[in-house]
């Protein structure tokens, strides 16, 4: 059910726009530290993540964009305590480099609205915000258990684009993201291309 809920709010944000679309569209990729927060910093360290996606912009409403985002995350835990698992000092070296490995992995897809500030020159703030699918990965090489769940997640954030050519671009940006179990924020770099 929140599979489908996701996917209808990120198809709703895409193409609940008016029908003429203008021929510009923008790819964009980015990676950088993702920052967890709330309760999923108790046990996730600082990690990765990455996006790509595509906006489309929408004529009606100058610098308005909307598209659909992809993500992926990757966060190690904090240091476990092997001592409480080991039951003698011969398995001792073995639950603790199992314990090591423990990681989340976050994935999945939103729709996004993304607006631009028109500064004249080269150098053009954004902020955005989106709606969709947040998959949430545990995994352990303890017990080799490994656990998914879904939510609906969402994000929001700023950035600044800095245009190189007349068709890309470099941006920074910082961005909050959230779903049941799982908060973070992360600040992220990457290119834009206009098609």
């Amino acid at each position: 059910m929140v599979k489908r809920l996701s996917f209808l709010v990120a198809a709703a944000l895409v193409f609940a726009v008016p029908s003429q679309v203008e021929a510009q569209t923008t790819l964009y990729l980015g990676a950088g530290g993702g920052f967890p927060s709330g309760d999923f910093s108790e046990y996730a360290k600082t990690g990765f993540l990455g996006v790509g996606g595509v906006l489309f912009n929408i004529p009606s409403v100058a610098n308005l964009g909307a598209g659909v985002e992809g993500f992926y995350g990757s966060f190690s835990h904090d240091d476990y305590d092997p001592f409480s698992t080991v039951s003698s000092v011969a398995n001792f070296s073995s639950v603790a480099g199992a314990a090591a490995s423990d990681k989340t992995d976050i994935y999945g897809v939103m729709g996004i609205v993304d607006y631009g500030f028109d500064t004249g020159g080269a150098l053009k703030p954004y902020v955005f915000g989106g709606l969709g699918l947040l998959v949430h990965k545990y995994k352990t090489d303890i017990a080799d258990l490994s656990e998914s769940k879904s939510y609906f997640g969402y994000q929001f954030g700023a950035g600044l684009a800095f245009g190189i050519s007349k068709s890309m671009s470099i941006f920074g940006e910082g961005r909050y993201m959230g779903a049941t179990d799982t908060q973070l924020w992360a600040l992220l770099a990457g290119l834009a291309f206009e098609l």
